[in-house]
């Protein structure tokens, strides 16, 4: 080629097409250089801002940012709630605990290993609920409330796992958990972890060991919470590598010390139950579906298939996953649909052979005992039904708020609009899981206690992903004005989770105990009363001693008695009324015991309970708690009712009993 012409192309209709382009320098040298010179200014920034961001360091700040968080929450509250010998003297009236012998606990091991029904049931059901039932009119009846409070913890649910894994029997090849809800993978990994520490913790086995030794029995929990706290590190390593597939490597560093301002991630993170790390494999699905969106490969697929069955298969909710294989159907614009339907199709068939494999169980007695599968499924479905999408979707919008906070909430919505028009397909495939579990809970919700709220944890990691998106943008002031404006308002909503889950821990500052003292002190003084009616004579005084005596002896419920739901009374020697949902025919006033407790959200959560017409509010444990963790069962709220006053007035001698005898011998 001729030197001369290089650089130079085709002729093409008359005229010369360049090869290269012609540089702005060959048109405007003086200005384009001076042009040129100062955009080298803003390309080293960048490049120094980039290399920052994509080395060594970056990635080792990311992992930090992953794993202190859940460690933290995990170190300062993690033993909240656990069973113990410390309300001995509160149980047990001041008497000796009981042996290990009276706890006849080799009965109530035979029977939860022999039992057909699912493990989430009662080995004793209480059958009667139209008429009030006398919980303890026997020995045995006492005994297995008091095993509730050697075994079980302050969370409603955590003793469910344990009592799978003591349903099995491996010596004899028995392995069905009777709990179906629960996947496979969650319930069979806590049996791994907990044989795998069993010798370096000393765990036992033996129920009657366990009951002798309650503390030693709570590491049972620790271990399960440390598999959960290794889960929320996951679930923050996958939320930053969303971000980095969004190109928001500033996000990936806020998300994780974001999320740890998340109620729903605070008390999920803290709890030994298998939401969390379903959540945390929803989440690594959505960073494969985007790679496959990206470009659909067989070995992306097989990811895709891997996370989506562990999160179906670590609990039933994972089902929300199932989500992205539509959702990447119609975000597909580039690649050919037979393609793409080939690679999605193997990793749906992936997903399920996954979920088979770990719930080998459900198939088996969906096929050959349906009796079995039926009591378990049935117990799940009688307290989550479709209806009344209406109701549904307010008490939603409430939980989001309680789950999030309204700031967080706030800031979170702004951000995902920002990346909804940053990058839409991707968006809208990544947040097809959340979609599905809003609506889920939609379909469920109405009516639903506080509680209910940890299934927005999904929800509530895509308020953190849109938060981060939004404060880690490139621009720095925009970004810092953020940021700043987000820590003035945040610590409104998660600081009452983290002082409940720290008081739960401290028995001077737990609300169960602080309530069963107070009953406890007014029992112990019944023997000192003193009787004021104009209408009872001298000779009636012993039968209205006797009366009232048997009427402070005996305590009201209105939820079976367990650490989680009535304080630690004496229940050794007091009588428990469980009254019944509906009204009952008669009502023998005489009949009610003085006080009604029970453990709630707040005082109204039973606002049109038959027993308020006999019962009126007397206090409160905590008392003066203006901000309550309401999602959390931690150092949850227990209310007092007394009976209304009747034609008898009881008078309990206080401190000053000295002044008011003083003041009555005075007296004309």
């Amino acid at each position: 080629m001729n030197p001369q012409h290089e650089g130079e192309g085709d002729a093409v209709g008359g005229e010369t097409r360049r090869a290269f382009p012609i540089s702005r320098g060959e048109l405007r040298p003086k200005t384009d250089r001076l042009h040129i010179e100062m955009r080298r200014l803003i390309p080293k920034r960048a490049r120094s801002d980039s290399k920052w961001l994509r080395g060594r360091k970056f990635r080792i700040a990311l992992w930090l940012l992953a794993i202190f968080p859940p460690v933290l929450l995990f170190t300062t509250c993690g033993r909240w709630g656990l069973p113990s010998r410390e309300n001995d003297d509160l149980l047990f009236g001041g008497d000796p605990a009981w042996s290990a012998e009276r706890w006849n606990a080799g009965r109530l091991e035979s029977a939860r290993r022999q039992r057909q029904s699912g493990a989430d049931t009662d080995v004793d059901p209480i059958v009667d609920r139209r008429n009030i039932v006398d919980l303890t009119a026997t020995e045995a009846d006492r005994a297995a409330i008091l095993v509730r409070y050697r075994l079980y913890t302050h969370q409603p649910d955590e003793m469910i796992t344990l009592m799978a894994l003591a349903r099995m029997n491996p010596r004899e090849g028995d392995f069905d958990p009777r709990l179906y809800q629960y996947g496979g993978l969650w319930i069979y990994l806590s049996g791994a972890a907990l044989a795998a520490m069993k010798p370096l913790l000393g765990l036992q086995f033996s129920l009657g060991a366990n009951l002798d030794e309650p503390e030693k029995f709570a590491w049972f929990y620790v271990v399960l919470r440390g598999i959960t706290m290794l889960f929320a590190i996951g679930l923050i390593a996958a939320c930053q590598r969303l971000l980095l597939q969004t190109g928001s490597r500033g996000g990936a560093l806020l998300v994780g010390p974001l999320l740890l301002f998340t109620p729903v991630f605070i008390s999920g993170a803290l709890e030994a139950k298998p939401h969390l790390p379903s959540a945390c494999m929803t989440m690594f699905a959505c960073v494969a579906a985007i790679a496959v969106l990206r470009k659909p490969t067989a070995g992306r697929a097989v990811r895709l298939s891997l996370y989506g069955g562990a999160s179906l298969g670590l609990v039933l909710t994972g089902a929300a996953s199932g989500a992205l294989w539509p959702a990447l159907l119609a975000a597909n614009k580039r690649w050919p649909i037979s393609r793409l339907l080939a690679h999605l199709a193997s990793a749906g068939v992936g997903a399920l052979l996954i979920y088979v494999v770990a719930n080998p169980y459900l198939i088996y007695n969906s096929l050959f005992r349906p009796d079995v599968l039926a009591s378990n499924v049935g117990n799940s479905t009688s307290m989550y039904r479709v209806g009344q999408l209406g109701a549904g979707a307010a008490r939603v919008a409430e939980l989001m708020v309680e789950a999030c906070g309204w700031p967080f909430l706030i800031f979170g919505v702004l951000g995902l609009i920002c990346m909804a028009l940053h990058r839409p397909r991707e968006a809208f495939v990544w947040s097809s899981p959340m979609t599905a579990m809003l609506l889920l809970t939609i379909g469920i919700g109405a009516g639903k206690p506080a509680e209910f709220g940890r299934f927005l944890l999904l929800p509530a990691c895509a308020v953190a992903i849109g938060t981060a998106f939004l404060c880690g943008r490139r621009n720095w002031r925009i970004s810092g004005i953020g940021i700043f404006l987000l820590l003035l308002l945040l610590p409104g909503g998660f600081r009452p989770y983290l002082r409940v889950f720290r008081d739960d821990g401290n028995r001077k500052l737990d609300s169960r105990r602080a309530a069963a003292e107070v009953i406890n002190s007014d029992h112990s003084r019944v023997t000192r009363v003193e009787y004021h009616c104009v209408e009872t004579s001298a000779s009636e005084i012993p039968a209205l001693r006797e009366f009232v005596e048997a009427r402070y002896s005996c305590i009201a419920v209105i939820q079976e008695p367990a650490p989680y739901s009535i304080p630690p009374i004496d229940f050794t020697h007091w009588s428990v009324l469980l009254l019944p949902r509906e009204r009952p025919a008669q009502v023998n006033v005489k009949r009610l015991p003085q006080y009604l407790v029970f453990t709630g959200d707040d005082e109204k959560t039973h606002p049109d309970a038959w027993w308020r017409e006999f019962y009126e509010f007397s206090s409160e444990y905590p008392r003066h708690s203006s901000t309550r963790a309401r999602i959390t069962w931690a150092n949850k709220p227990v209310f007092l009712y007394a009976l209304k006053a009747d034609n008898v007035e009881i008078r309990r001698l206080g401190e000053n009993d000295a002044d008011d005898r003083s003041r009555d011998s005075a007296a004309p």
